[in-house]
């Protein structure tokens, strides 16, 4: 039985990102490749897959961002946000993983190597109803900071601050 594998995001991993993506966003319309590919070649290093053997089951976008206020979705990034503050631009878990705890994996992931490469905090927009998952995880609501209508209704944007 093949296992779980955590990976960098690599070019053929697409169609499965698009894949788990289509499968999991329900609320917010989903991203092109082009976009979500936009996030990965700014800040490579915190965008991860979880496989199984070759198929995507679950990705983590982040990226260097530089502003209080998110990213709109289907814009592709300025070339120039930098920063001491990444943004956890998407995650999405295949219903095939559900009770693994594959969200929380890839999250652990992520701050493990935001702390290595000397980010601050990183900062998110928790849609359809996931505050609960990233209060877990430490991250907090950001008073007084709306999200962008284009994240949905209920959107929240939430931070946690890397020690």
């Amino acid at each position: 039985m093949t296992s779980l594998t955590i990976e960098p995001i690599e070019e053929t991993m697409w169609n499965g990102i698009q894949r788990v993506q289509s499968e999991v966003y329900l609320d917010v319309e989903p991203e092109s490749t082009e976009i979500l590919r936009s996030k990965w070649l700014h800040s490579p290093a915190c965008c991860f897959a979880m496989r199984k053997g070759d198929e995507v089951l679950a990705y983590l976008l982040a990226h260097a961002w530089d502003s209080i206020h998110p990213p709109k979705l289907h814009q592709p990034l300025p070339a120039e946000s930098q920063g001491q503050g990444l943004f956890l631009h998407d995650i999405a878990v295949s219903r095939k993983l559900t009770g693994v705890g594959a969200g929380t994996q890839l999250v652990k992931q992520l701050l493990e190597t935001a702390g290595k490469l000397g980010y601050r905090h990183i900062r998110l927009v928790a849609v359809q109803g996931s505050g609960a998952f990233w209060q877990k995880l430490g991250f907090e609501a950001v008073p007084g900071l709306k999200a962008s209508a284009c994240y949905g209704r209920d959107a929240t944007v939430m931070q946690q601050t890397l020690a």
